[in-house]
């Protein structure tokens, strides 16, 4: 109650700072853990658990250690358990430590659905991704920001934070198909040089958009095979592909 009413008479320039600042002491005592390991941030309006779970599922297959912090549960290795704190992105520098807890354990990348809300509160900033995905963008969950403009804008700033990681061979993924996809391409930085190179999808039914940048590889693929689960594979495959590719140091 008191924590609503906060939010109820304090501009929302305040609570971003605020949050802000919890973001960065968290960095700053957990040693900014994300500068030493792989990080993928995944993000969309629909399917973001959907592709967290394939890429980690991917990865693990492949032999590498992975952590994962969705909206349903976390994975540190093979440990898992739900979450329960009724957020996708908890706050109060958690995501932090479990970047350092990921570290610890010697996993070798830890995958994060990133929702906009969670964007809003600056759960994001002092994480040094490697690589961002999109899944899709469409005027849903558009309330909490005023307006779609808004929330397209909240988005993006998850890619602003791409363009400025401090990673080598950072990678962005996006279905090339969506309507805003070269929004969010244009918000990844104009130096070539420190430019994410990576992916666009589409299948071969859809139409592409155009502008895609020097370094972004189109992959078109046949329409979606279903695997005995009932998941949709044929583009995951490009991505994870494309994640795994990642080289150099973290």
């Amino acid at each position: 109650m008191i924590k609503s009413l906060v939010k109820k008479i304090l501009p929302n320039s305040v609570i971003s700072r605020y949050h802000y600042f919890l973001a960065f002491a968290g960095a700053l005592f957990y040693g900014f853990p994300s500068k030493k390991i792989k990080v993928i941030g995944v993000t969309g309006t629909n399917g973001k658990s959907t592709v967290v779970y394939l890429l980690a599922q991917m990865l693990k297959n492949a032999g590498y250690k992975v952590a994962l912090s969705s909206s349903i549960e976390f994975w540190m290795g093979d440990k898992i358990w739900p979450n329960t704190f009724k957020m996708t992105m908890p706050g109060k520098a958690f995501l932090q430590k479990f970047l350092k807890q990921a570290l610890i354990s010697g996993c070798d990348y830890v995958i994060v659905e990133v929702t906009s809300e969670g964007i809003l509160q600056n759960r994001h900033a002092f994480i040094d991704f490697d690589s961002v995905v999109l899944t899709n963008i469409s005027p849903e969950h558009i309330e909490r920001h005023g307006g779609y403009e808004n929330y397209k804008r909240t988005k993006g700033k998850l890619f602003e934070a791409l363009g400025s990681s401090t990673k080598n061979n950072k990678n962005i993924i996006i279905n090339i198909a969506d309507k805003e996809a070269n929004y969010f391409l244009s918000l990844v930085g104009d130096d070539p040089t420190k430019r994410p190179s990576g992916v666009v999808f589409r299948r071969s039914d859809q139409v592409a958009t155009t502008g895609i940048f020097s370094g972004i590889q189109e992959v078109v693929s046949a329409n979606e095979r279903v695997n005995k689960e009932g998941y949709a594979i044929g583009r995951y495959e490009q991505i994870f592909e494309r994640v795994r590719s990642c080289s150099g140091k973290a």
